[in-house]
C-alpha cells in the first residue's frame, strides 16, 4: 500500500436495482461525526485550509477531513490491527489490514463529499497521504528519500531514478495498462453497459477454456513452473489472519458482503 495513495477503494450502492457494499453500513455517519456540510455536500469551513484535493464544483477536501475519515475507520474496523510508526517493511497480514482501512477511508469521504464515482480515483489518488496521519502507519521503505548518485544500483530498485526514488522499486504499486472500470468508481467489480451483473469469471473460463484433452507436446511443464515464478516474483497479495478466515463464510450467510469476501458461484 503506497504512502502517496494510488489506489483509493469502495464507494457508495450502485446502479440499477444493484447493491454494493452492504457490509459498511456506518458510511452513513452520525451527525456528530462529521463537521456541518453545505447543501451540496461541501465542508464549508474547509475553504480556507490548506487543501489536499481541489473539487471541480468548489471548495476543497482538507487534509483534516483525511485524518478524520481515517481514524472514524480505524475505530469501525478495530479488529484490523495496524502497526504504528513501522521501520521494518509490513507483512502480507498487515498490509492488507492497512490497506482495508484506508478502503473504507475513501468509502467516507466518497459519501462525505458526494464524489463522482467516475472521477473518484482520479481524484483521490492525487492527495499526498504524507502530510496526514496515515504517514504514521506506512513503512519507512515507502516514505520520501532523498537520492545520491552510487556506482551500483540497489537490490530492490530504490533510487534508480533519481527524482522518483520509488519508481520500479519493490513493494511499489504496479501501473494500469488499461484505466480502471469499477462499478462504484472505486472497487466494486465491474458491471454490464446495460447496469446488470457480468457473467460468472467461472463460467467464462470454462466455456473460454475447455478441457478437450489436447496436449501441446511442444510445451514441456517448465512453461508452468515458470509462469508460477515470474507470478509470484512480481505479484504480491495480502493475506487474511487465519482466525478471521476460519470464521469467514463467504459463501453464504451474512459474511457475503463482508469486504474480504468476493464469492464466484460455480455454475
Amino acid at each position: 500500500m503506497l504512502c502517496v495513495l494510488v489506489l483509493w477503494c469502495l464507494a457508495s450502492p450502485a446502479l440499477g436495482q444493484r447493491q454494493q457494499g452492504q457490509f459498511s453500513n456506518f458510511v452513513d455517519l452520525p451527525s456528530q461525526e462529521l463537521r456541518r456540510t453545505g447543501e451540496n455536500g461541501q465542508n464549508q469551513a474547509n475553504l480556507g485550509r490548506n487543501c489536499a484535493l481541489k473539487l471541480d464544483r468548489g471548495g476543497c477536501i482538507s487534509f483534516e477531513d483525511v485524518n478524520a475519515a481515517f481514524k472514524l475507520a480505524e475505530r469501525h474496523l478495530d479488529y484490523f490491527e495496524l502497526r504504528f510508526r513501522p521501520r521494518e517493511n509490513l507483512t502480507n497480514e498487515e498490509m492488507g489490514n492497512l490497506g482495508t482501512v484506508i478502503h473504507e477511508t475513501t468509502r467516507i469521504l466518497a459519501k462525505e463529499f458526494k464524489l463522482d464515482p467516475r472521477l473518484l480515483n482520479e481524484g483521490l489518488s492525487q492527495i499526498d497521504t504524507t502530510k496526514t496521519i496515515i504517514r504514521d502507519f506506512c513503512p519507512e521503505y515507502l516514505l520520501p528519500r532523498e537520492c545520491e548518485v552510487e556506482r551500483y544500483r540497489t537490490l530492490e530498485g530504490l533510487c534508480n531514478n533519481l527524482k522518483n526514488p520509488l519508481f520500479g522499486a519493490a513493494m511499489k504499486a504496479h501501473s494500469r495498462f488499461l484505466p480502471y472500470d469499477f462499478e462504484d468508481g472505486i472497487s466494486a467489480p465491474r458491471i454490464s453497459v446495460t447496469g446488470k451483473e457480468l457473467p460468472s469469471a467461472r463460467l467464462v473460463s470454462a466455456h473460454a477454456h475447455r478441457d478437450e484433452g489436447f496436449h501441446d507436446h511442444a510445451i514441456t511443464f517448465l512453461f508452468v513452473a515458470w509462469a508460477q515464478f515470474t507470478d509470484h516474483e512480481v505479484t504480491l497479495t495480502a493475506d487474511i489472519d487465519e482466525i478471521v478466515e476460519e470464521e469467514l463464510n463467504c459463501c453464504r450467510g451474512p459474511n457475503v458482503t463482508h469486504p474480504m469476501c468476493f464469492p464466484i458461484e460455480i455454475p
